[in-house]
């Protein structure tokens, strides 16, 4: 990733999305990781209205029959 990139993940879970932010500011990432708890769904509206975009690359790990809504 770039010097001025950036990520962006998100946990559905509360506590899992606790563990990884601990994880992320662990690895001083701090400023390049953008953790959000909740639906994918409810969020990528949201990341889409605050135009993060365009991406260089999307990873999909979960909730995978919701895959085409998502996309």
């Amino acid at each position: 990733m770039p010097d001025n990139g950036k990520g962006i993940t998100i946990e559905v879970d509360k506590h899992h999305g606790d563990v990884a932010q601990k994880n992320i500011d662990n690895a001083g990432l701090s400023q390049k990781v953008d953790l959000r708890v909740g639906k994918a769904l409810d969020i990528l509206p949201r990341i889409i209205a605050e135009n993060h975009y365009p991406f260089d690359m999307i990873f999909i790990d979960a909730d995978k029959p919701h895959y085409t809504r998502i996309f």
